[in-house]
């Protein structure tokens, strides 16, 4: 004997066979019944009722065998959910004025409450690997109801899907965080399917720390110009070329875990710019160079904060010198003209190209321009110019040419605010033979 109640409304007058199917996700029954009446007016009224009742969805469940209740599933009480009916009316002997015979069909959803899944009732996941062989893991899962929990509270709950990813995560070894994830989820909150993606953390994201929960997928690149080339003078300044180091960033942002859209600019400012430049040291084998120093003086810096989408993103160029007071660019260009002394006066002959031309000695003249850009403090004047000539060089002028400028932010990591000036001075000097007598009078006076 069956018994079979759905939506209030117990199946009268079973009749041939029926079926029962039962799995992880789903109870399925199929059965026929018969409506039975005295008049034709009254069996009007009883399919009605029957068809307005086993076709509505999402109704309680009880299945009855030999008096003994097998089933007994409730849609609110999440013990058997999303019910869909079917009602087919039957043509055949049956169908008279006061007979009408149904196939009913039933599917209801089950929880997935076995013990150790959570209500998990599917779960995988897919790793691809970058050609670096960092790997990215995307895992696919599909949640119940069950309990007093809706699908999506038990996918959320702490040993939800992300506590599923995490436990295969530490199985696969290494460092990852979560950078996407999507949910979808049925109106009646029975059923959830959900994505999730992790990356694979290879560096630190800040001083000693591998993964900063409010930093997101971040990306740097760090590029370095070691000069290779530097001027050389006679004047006695040590030129060594700095390195220049250039680095650009972004990142996204946790909305979780940085509170407001003001807050973005200090997780850069304050986590991630000195972990850039603290990092960038050992990143680019800066001290395999002889001309690199772990004092760096930032020459630019832009960023950019997208309240929107909270990202930031930024960049530095900064050089690192040798030393805080060294010499980092030279230049130093030696010009001489011999003037023959001569002169020339035309002739009065009517003669093209004729001429009396008589000489007074020749003068010669050098001009020396130096350069000289200099950490901390000014450079020295250049002593003055002298060669392996039997005679002298004098000094007639000097010019001095001074640029003062300020770089670096300062109080940030390694970097400090530094003053470099950039002196040229410029020479003229006239050249004197050794059996000359002359004697300086006054201040730059010859006689």
């Amino acid at each position: 004997m069956v018994t079979i109640t759905y939506n209030g409304y117990t199946l009268p007058n079973t009749i041939e066979k029926f079926s029962l199917n039962e799995n992880e996700k789903q109870v399925s029954i199929s059965c026929t019944f018969l409506l039975l009446s005295t008049s034709a007016g009254g069996l009007v009224d009883l399919c009605q009722e029957a068809e307005e009742k086993l076709t509505e969805i999402n109704k309680d469940f009880t299945l009855k065998l030999g008096g003994v209740e097998e089933f007994n599933l409730s849609h609110s009480a999440n013990t058997g959910f999303l019910a869909r009916p079917t009602l087919t009316k039957i043509a055949n002997e049956t169908a008279t004025k006061v007979s009408r015979a149904y196939q009913f069909s039933l599917v209801i959803q089950l929880p997935f409450d076995q013990t150790g899944y959570d209500y998990r009732r599917e779960g995988s996941f897919t790793i691809t690997y970058a050609p670096s062989r960092r790997r990215t893991v995307s895992f696919q899962c599909l949640y119940t109801a069950g309990g007093s929990n809706s699908a999506l509270q038990n996918y959320q709950a702490a040993t939800g899907g992300k506590n599923w990813a995490t436990s295969v995560l530490a199985a696969l070894g290494g460092n990852y965080e979560l950078v996407a994830e999507s949910i979808r989820e049925e109106q009646e909150e029975k059923i959830l399917n959900a994505t999730l993606t992790y990356k694979e953390i290879l560096s630190n994201q800040a001083s000693g720390t591998m993964d900063v929960a409010a930093i997101i997928d971040p990306n740097v690149n760090y590029s370095v110009r070691y000069a290779q080339e530097i001027g050389v003078s006679g004047a006695g300044y040590a030129a060594i070329p700095a390195t220049t180091v250039s680095i650009s960033y972004n990142c996204t942002i946790s909305k979780d875990v940085v509170g407001t859209d003001t807050d973005l600019e200090e997780v850069y400012q304050d986590t991630v710019k000195p972990w850039l430049i603290e990092h960038v040291w050992d990143m680019l084998d800066l001290g395999d160079y002889s001309q690199s120093g772990r004092s760096y003086i930032v020459q630019s810096e832009s960023k950019t904060v997208n309240p929107y989408n909270w990202t930031i993103s930024g960049g530095l160029t900064f050089i690192a010198p040798n030393s805080n007071s060294a010499v980092i660019a030279l230049s130093e260009s030696i010009a001489i003209s011999n003037d023959k002394g001569l002169t020339a006066e035309k002739l009065w002959d009517g003669q093209d190209y004729t001429y009396n031309i008589y000489g007074i000695g020749q003068q010669k003249t050098l001009n020396r321009n130096i350069s000289v850009t200099k950490l901390s403090s000014p450079p020295a004047e250049p002593p003055e110019y002298n060669d392996d000539s039997p005679g002298i060089w004098l000094l007639r002028n000097r010019t001095v040419r001074r640029q003062i400028k300020e770089f670096g932010a300062g109080g940030v990591s390694n970097t400090q605010k530094m003053r470099v000036y950039f002196y040229s001075f410029v020479d003229q000097y006239l050249y004197v033979e050794p059996f000359y007598s002359f004697t300086v009078i006054g201040e730059g006076g010859l006689g």
